[in-house]
């Protein structure tokens, strides 16, 4: 997708965040440096019971109700639930997926409006906390959870 094509997307509100290797420089659009998406974190709504905990357990982890984001519903999400662990040892089942959705703007809503937890880059957790607002907390996903994401990956909602 051209550049061009993806200004056009934003600036007509057909899009409204672009995550890419390289910043779009353009006046009325703007533009946040998230320099890695090596560290996740699971996140809830302020109000969520587990809110209060430090890290989830494995318990905690596949007993709650989960958001997904997926980049087209004919899209394979960005890692699968046989990823997120380094030994198959702790791989027990699939998360329970309580909302999937190909906007990121849009699971953050439903996450600080319900019981839903996500998966997430910190980095890009912190954005939606810090610049966007949103009411969010972050918890330290189970220990047993070690997974990589690819370099490559670009969003535009």
């Amino acid at each position: 997708m051209s550049r061009e094509h993806i200004s056009e997307l934003l600036f007509t509100a057909q899009g409204d965040l672009l995550i890419s290797a390289e910043p779009l420089l353009e006046s009325g659009i703007e533009n946040q440096i998230i320099d890695s998406f090596k560290s996740f974190v699971c996140i809830c709504s302020s109000k969520h019971m587990l809110s209060t905990l430090s890290q989830l357990s494995l318990h905690h982890f596949y007993s709650s109700r989960h958001a997904l984001y997926q980049p087209g519903m004919g899209a394979s999400v960005i890692y699968h639930d046989s990823e997120l662990f380094k030994d198959e040892l702790y791989y027990t089942g699939r998360r329970i997926v309580g909302y999937r959705s190909d906007s990121l703007n849009g699971l953050m809503s439903m996450i600080e409006r319900t019981s839903l937890i996500a998966l997430m880059p910190l980095k890009l957790a912190l954005f939606y906390k810090n610049h966007r607002k949103y009411d969010i907390k972050f918890i330290q996903p189970p220990p047993e959870t070690g997974f990589e994401v690819s370099s490559g990956l670009c969003i535009l909602e």
